[in-house]
């Protein structure tokens, strides 16, 4: 009788051993991918800081070079067609950053979803199974054959079905992600609508300058310009 309780005793002792040294082995895992996984984040973190100060200084820039750009244009003779072709030019190297900038937050905010759903799963994880369940153990007392402990039937985990909120995020995820194709497709032809643009202006250019060319010639008064279209000066 003695020998059947000492025996027992040894079993709980060794099957709480084996429980702890499972749940050390679990803890340690996790503290050593911690640091790797912060690293990451950390790099992560300060390229985009550094990409979006690029962004802010190229937009100081375009700004600069519209304002120097437009000042020239004034002294043309073909004023509003240069003002046109600056202003477009300016438009589109806008559109190019605010479509970098989408970018950018749209992977900033894929990377804390992502964050959020590994948090939760390591939180589910860390939950302890249903009382009475223990781990494997075997031992020799004398010779005796391994005991095994009594193993308790683990009840399945109902799966987590997605919460409104993780749903509103992944839809929302999914229509920046739309907007920001449409902002490159829409910079895409404001490139080509400002090669036509440009390239009017250049012939209207060089017709003014026949133009002027053939009346000092005849010692003619250069005729004045045409007056600009409303449907172009609204641009």
């Amino acid at each position: 009788m003695k020998t059947r309780t000492m025996r027992q005793i040894i079993i709980q002792a060794l099957c709480l051993l084996a429980q702890a040294g499972i749940a050390s082995h679990a803890l340690a895992q996790a503290t050593a991918e911690e640091p790797a996984v912060s690293a990451e984040r950390k790099a992560a973190h300060a390229q985009r800081s550094a990409e979006r100060a690029h962004i802010a200084e190229e937009r100081k820039a375009v700004a600069a070079r519209r304002l120097a750009a437009e000042t020239e244009c004034y002294k043309l003779f073909a004023v509003e067609d240069c003002l046109r072709v600056e202003r477009n030019r300016a438009r589109e190297a806008e559109a190019g950053l605010r479509t970098r900038e989408m970018q950018i937050n749209d992977a900033e905010r894929k990377e804390k979803a992502t964050e959020r759903r590994r948090s939760i799963a390591e939180k589910q994880n860390a939950q302890p199974g249903p009382p009475g369940e223990t781990p494997e153990v075997g031992i020799g007392v004398r010779g005796q054959p391994h005991v095994q402990a009594p193993r308790t039937p683990r009840t399945p985990r109902t799966p987590v079905a997605p919460t409104p909120r993780t749903q509103d995020l992944q839809q929302r995820e999914a229509e920046q992600a739309q907007r920001a194709g449409e902002a490159a497709q829409r910079a895409g032809r404001a490139r080509e609508r400002h090669a036509e643009e440009l390239k009017a202006a250049e012939t209207r250019r060089a017709r003014v300058a026949r133009e002027q060319a053939a009346a000092a010639a005849s010692g003619r008064k250069p005729a004045a310009p045409l007056p600009v279209p409303a449907s172009e000066a609204a641009r």
